[in-house]
């Protein structure tokens, strides 16, 4: 709860803030271009595929300059239009959802409704195991095309969990049907792969990348549709995942992005250890029992996470160990993410643990508000050494930001043992 008027006025701020990026929000209907909507093209593949070759790479990170100079520019001349992105549109709706928590105003009910009914039509794949894609066809790092009529994993459980959440907030199960193909999609329509011992996910069915976070996320997903529905298919994969992602931390408390198996090489990032942290810490509550493994875990990860990826004075953060002068905005959101869900109560965290993380949650929102925020109210997409990039991108940075703000202002308001999650 708030102690004290540095508190409150954080609080205050935060939520100005939040309801300023509603709004802009609101202005397009959740439509805007994308950090990764310029991933597309023969050319683009083509130098990707080959960057191996100094010639090509040079030539595709020329291309990245010249996006990053004039990102709206570069994207007119090569008539990339808007888009209206699933799991973009999935943070406005819970946004929505927590400041109904906090204020209790049904207006805010109606307004996620709308965004999820408008969501669900966006479904793709096999019918009774649809997903979501991303709303653009995207080349990745792997070099693989992302079509916009496969679902991917990742969009996929993190557009299911606010159609669940709406579930658990509203009693109304309107869509839950939706979140049950998403289920059956987790579960059939991926590649699943036991290797070294441990079970894994892929990220899409086109692109059978197995990458740590994702695994997290799916058993954090399934356990909380198992605890809902009683799924026992749901809770088997849940656990064997739980045991994949403990079995691949590092011994300095860290995790890897990919899989050990996997040829590419590893750096391991801010985001993404948010999004295992987080989601081990919703294991712990989804099943108590069990869970002294996802504990103890947390116990080392937390520390390490901290250390590599922040200043605990200044709350200043950042997202690679490499790039420690260049601040990702989507590190924030997934910070605050990973926070929301480490500091309920029943985790299993040491008192002194759970004091670092509270300030920390202080400090880096206060830093973020001040250095990262625009004065027209949209969050810059990255600072870098010598400039800002901005986007106005809903997907990565105003949408995720503004949802994990308002989390943190319902949780502020209402206590850190209201159910503000799915688990």
């Amino acid at each position: 709860m708030r102690s004290g008027s540095a508190a409150d006025d954080l609080v205050d701020r935060a939520r100005a803030v939040a309801d300023r990026l509603v709004a802009l929000m609101d202005e397009t209907a959740g439509w805007c271009f994308d950090t990764y909507d310029t991933r597309v093209g023969p050319v683009y593949l083509w130098l990707a595929r080959r960057r191996a070759h100094r010639v090509a790479r040079m030539l595709l990170y020329g291309l990245y300059a010249v996006e990053a100079i004039a990102p709206i520019t570069y994207r007119r001349l090569r008539g990339i239009r808007p888009t209206w992105d699933p799991m973009g549109n999935s943070y406005r709706a819970g946004v929505q959802l927590s400041l109904y928590e906090a204020d209790r105003d049904p207006a805010h009910l109606t307004r996620a409704a709308r965004i999820l009914e408008e969501i669900a039509s966006h479904a793709v794949g096999a019918r009774g195991a649809r997903g979501f894609a991303l709303g653009f066809p995207c080349i990745t790092g792997s070099n693989k095309l992302w079509r916009t009529s496969v679902p991917v994993a990742h969009y996929t459980l993190r557009v299911a969990r606010k159609f669940l959440r709406w579930e658990q907030v509203t009693g109304d199960t309107r869509f839950q049907f939706i979140v049950r193909e998403s289920m059956t999609f987790l579960l059939e329509g991926l590649q699943w792969t036991e290797r070294d011992g441990v079970l894994g996910v892929a990220y899409t069915p086109d692109d059978p990348l197995h990458v740590i976070n994702i695994w997290a996320d799916v058993a954090s997903l399934l356990a909380a549709c198992d605890l809902q529905y009683g799924d026992s298919r749901c809770r088997e994969r849940a656990l064997k995942l739980l045991a994949s992602v403990v079995a691949h931390q590092d011994p300095d408390g860290g995790w890897p992005y990919y899989a050990r198996w996997e040829s590419a090489t590893n750096e391991r990032d801010n985001g993404h250890t948010a999004m295992v942290l987080g989601a081990l810490a919703d294991l712990c509550l989804s099943y108590p029992e069990l869970g002294r493994s996802a504990t103890s875990a947390l116990q080392r990860g937390v520390p390490r996470w901290i250390e590599m990826f922040f200043d605990e004075q200044t709350g200043r953060f950042w997202n690679l160990v490499s790039r420690p002068k260049d601040v990702f905005t989507v590190a924030f959101g997934d910070a605050l993410y990973a926070i929301n869900r480490l500091l309920r109560p029943g985790i299993g965290l040491a008192p002194g643990l759970v004091c670092r993380l509270s300030t920390l949650e202080q400090r880096i929102i206060a830093w973020a508000l001040d250095t990262l925020l625009l004065p027209d109210g949209h969050f810059c997409e990255r600072r870098l050494r010598l400039r800002l990039y901005t986007l106005k991108s809903i997907r990565s940075f105003d949408g995720l930001v503004c949802d994990a703000l308002a989390l943190f202002l319902a949780r502020s308001k209402l206590g850190p043992s209201y159910r503000l999650w799915t688990q």
